[in-house]
């Protein structure tokens, strides 16, 4: 399959409905997201979503600012 590169959209930040209609898992979503696969294509779409979001986050944390790491406490000699 070709591949296509698009304008990214908007993410959304409601996670997808999904059931089971006689047989077929069923997906709803925000907007226009509604599909219906045979159990091996969701299972395998499954996988693949798991495996991407993973990745994400990993981007995302690898992208964020980095904390600037905390100063260690200075010792000082105790008067006698």
């Amino acid at each position: 399959m070709p591949k296509h590169k698009s304008e990214p959209m908007p993410a959304f930040t409601e996670p997808l409905t999904v059931s089971v209609v006689d047989g077929e898992v069923v997906i709803n979503g925000p907007a226009w997201v509604h599909a219906a696969l045979e159990p091996g294509a969701a299972r395998t779409s499954a996988d693949r979503l798991a495996t991407a979001a993973d990745q994400a986050k990993a981007d995302r944390i690898a992208a964020a600012p980095k904390k600037a790491p905390s100063p260690k406490p200075t010792t000082r000699p105790v008067a006698e």
